[in-house]
Formats: structure tokens, C-alpha cells, sequence
């Protein structure tokens, strides 16, 4: 009868299927968030706070995927099969550059406000040296994007299930090498038969 032993794989040549894993965790993570926005949306509506906060977890989350990792996903093979998912994935980027990261007077509708008072002749003059901060008002919402942001991360996921299939295929025979040292060690955790829940 065969055992399924489960193999604990450290060090660098494992390096890349940790990582891989760790993205996938992210994209999963991502689909939450989105689900959890869905939920706000009903309950408080798009102009709330948490609202904007999941949303900027949601792309923060996403975008570092393919920007901030040593290992990380290539935007043009991950959509390289839809041209249009890819020009979207673009779009979640501008968001997360010039929305979140760097807000930009493009995506922006903010003013100032002093009290000024006009006599007789219309001459003006400012009552208060202290400005009126009107505050910030962001022109684009979770609402918008949300729809793009559950198109990408389902085609996303799929590729890093494909790049860590690739990478256990590549490294299989030190995986078996690894486990048979294991065994013959007598150092394998608690084993059951395969097929087993």
C-alpha cells in the first residue's frame, strides 16, 4: 500500500514554489476583499470609509503580485491569451499609482475656501487668515473597478496554479531525493495511507 508523506521543502532551490505560494495566497486573499466590498456596498453604501479602505487593500494586495516581489507574475504572460484583460490589469495599475499611491489632480477634486467680505464698492477683503479646508473628494470609487478587479484575479490564479505546477515538475526528483533521505532517516512526520482524508 502506498503512504503519502508530507515533505516540508526549505532553502533556496524551493525558494520560487514558496513564493508562488505566497501570491496565490494574496489573489485568494483579493477575491475576500472584493466579496467583503459587495457586502459593504449593501450594508453602508460606496461612500463609506471601510468601503475606500478595503478597496485600497483589495489593489495594494493585487498589484504587488506583479510589482513588489522577488518572484512575481509577468502581466503579459498571465494575460497574454486576452489583450482586453490586460489593458484592464493596466487600468488597476494607474489606480494603484496615481489614486492610492500618488494621488494626482487627475483623479482628484479638492478647493480651498477663505471668507472674504465685499464692501460698498466691491472692494474684498479676507475676513479670515485662516483657510477652509474643504477636504478631498476622490472622483473614483471601489464601485467603478470592482467588476475588472473579479475578472483579473480568477486568470491570475489559474497562472500561478500552472507556475507551481511547472515548479514542482522541475523539482521533483530532489523533492523524491529529499523525501527518501527523509524516510531512510526515519525523519518523516507521521504518515497515513494514501487516500485517506
Amino acid at each position: 500500500m502506498a503512504i503519502l508523506y508530507p515533505v516540508r521543502l526549505e532553502g533556496r532551490q524551493y525558494e520560487r514554489m514558496a513564493n508562488l505560494g505566497i501570491i496565490r495566497t494574496d489573489l485568494s486573499d483579493v477575491l475576500d476583499y472584493c466579496r467583503e466590498i459587495e457586502r459593504l456596498l449593501t450594508d453602508v453604501g460606496s461612500g463609506s470609509q471601510l468601503v475606500r479602505a478595503v478597496w485600497v487593500v483589495a489593489i495594494i494586495t493585487y498589484w504587488r503580485c506583479f510589482k513588489s516581489r522577488q518572484v512575481r507574475l509577468n502581466a503579459s504572460e498571465v494575460f497574454a491569451a486576452d489583450a482586453r484583460l490586460l489593458e484592464l490589469h493596466r487600468r488597476i495599475g494607474v489606480i494603484r499609482d496615481k489614486v492610492i499611491a500618488h494621488p494626482t489632480r487627475l483623479w482628484e477634486d479638492s478647493y480651498v475656501t477663505v471668507s472674504v467680505r465685499s464692501d460698498e464698492k466691491g472692494k474684498c477683503s479676507v475676513v479670515s487668515a485662516k483657510p477652509n479646508w474643504g477636504g478631498l473628494r476622490v472622483v473614483h470609487s471601489a464601485v467603478d473597478d470592482l467588476p475588472i478587479l473579479r475578472a483579473l484575479v480568477p486568470v491570475a490564479i489559474a497562472r500561478v496554479d500552472e507556475l507551481s505546477i511547472e515548479e514542482t515538475a522541475n523539482l521533483s526528483d530532489s523533492i523524491e531525493r529529499l523525501a527518501e533521505h527523509e524516510i531512510a532517516q526515519d525523519r518523516m512526520p507521521v504518515a497515513r495511507p494514501f487516500g485517506d482524508p
